[in-house]
């Protein structure tokens, strides 16, 4: 099985806001990381690392395949989600206060390759401990440097 590797640029953009909460009350960020990504077989990887305000680490792992994407995040707070058009997926939120019961449900996810770039976005309900739920939409342009 073949496998490219190569450095890259993320741009990450979310939208957080409360379950039935007006879209102006909800909370958005942007930033700038480097990764690279791992094209294996039928699924690109995208490896990448942000800081937290105390300066911990925490370290994602974004799997890319033809109908689905999963985000795998591990530091002061961890999670592994599953995104897929109609499905509801099930995880656990670990944080320094404990564990939480998470559920996804996926409302809509878009997948671009042009060129050097790959574009990610999705738009889910999150739920936590089946009483704190939010509507959550994400975008990522993902932009190979070199090898």
């Amino acid at each position: 099985m073949t496998q490219e590797e190569y450095k890259v640029r993320i741009l990450i953009r979310n939208r957080i806001r409360e379950y039935g909460a007006a879209l102006e009350a909800s909370e958005e960020m942007e930033q700038i990381l480097s990764g690279r990504m791992v094209e294996k077989g039928k699924t690109t990887y995208v490896f990448y690392e942000e800081t937290n305000e105390d300066g911990g680490i925490t370290a994602s792992r974004l799997a890319i395949r033809h109908d689905e994407v999963s985000l795998k995040r591990t530091g002061a707070v961890s999670w592994d989600m599953r995104f897929a058009p109609g499905v509801i997926s099930n995880g656990i939120y670990r944080t320094p206060q404990g564990d939480f019961s998470m559920d996804v449900e996926t409302k809509n996810l878009m997948l671009e390759r042009e060129n050097d770039t790959v574009r990610v976005g999705l738009s889910y309900e999150l739920e936590i401990q089946k009483a704190h739920r939010q509507c959550c939409e994400l975008w990522m342009r993902i932009e190979k440097r070199d090898r």
